[in-house]
């Protein structure tokens, strides 16, 4: 494991998902996961009363991500699912935080559309979060794919139109590929009647 991993494992990304308010007991689910980067932090700090759902379509990443934690105390916790979809064992209010980082930018309007709707549901009213990294908009210093044209607050925007309210905008240190990186996320909840 190379250095910045470690130091995003056992230090920096402990610290961002407390920071953005993921918390011992949560539920949560890391969609488009890759090889678990965040799934791992998370399950740190959800810990033996938490479950992480990691999420991704793609077979090379997900096997890393088995691999890694075979036989860790993270094997109970994080559930690997190989998948684009949400899967249909998750029930309404369920889930305290849904993390988004560093993938819309992969799915077209329809495809984020059906993916804020299926999300919606099962999100936890009061408390449950939508955490955004929406990397490569037009803010940022390489846009590109279905982001090219669009900016933060575009995103932000597109978000609210389906019944989420934008809460918060959180600075820290984040990884980005395997670089560390400072940016930002941006926190959603379910509108209020």
């Amino acid at each position: 494991m190379d250095t910045w991993e470690i130091e995003w494992e056992k230090i920096y990304g402990k610290q961002f998902i407390e920071k953005i308010g993921v918390k011992y007991g949560d539920t949560v689910i890391d969609f488009g996961c890759h090889e678990g980067r965040y799934s791992i932090v998370l399950a740190q700090v959800v810990g033996d009363s938490g479950i992480v759902y990691a999420i991704d379509k793609d077979n090379a990443p997900i096997r890393k991500l088995r691999q890694k934690i075979r036989n860790t105390e993270y094997d109970d916790i994080i559930q690997i699912i190989h998948s684009n979809r949400i899967p249909d064992s998750v029930y309404e209010e369920s889930i305290d935080f849904f993390l988004l980082y560093d993938v819309l930018h992969y799915l077209n309007q329809k495809q984020r559309v059906q993916t804020y709707r299926a999300i919606f549901p099962i999100l936890k009213s009061e408390t449950g979060v939508l955490s955004l990294h929406p990397k490569h908009t037009k803010d940022d210093v390489f846009p590109f794919w279905n982001f090219k044209d669009l900016t933060i607050k575009d995103v932000v925007m597109e978000v609210e139109e389906f019944g989420f309210h934008y809460k918060e905008k959180i600075q820290g240190l984040l990884v980005h590929r395997d670089n560390f990186e400072y940016s930002s996320i941006y926190n959603f909840v379910k509108k209020t009647m």
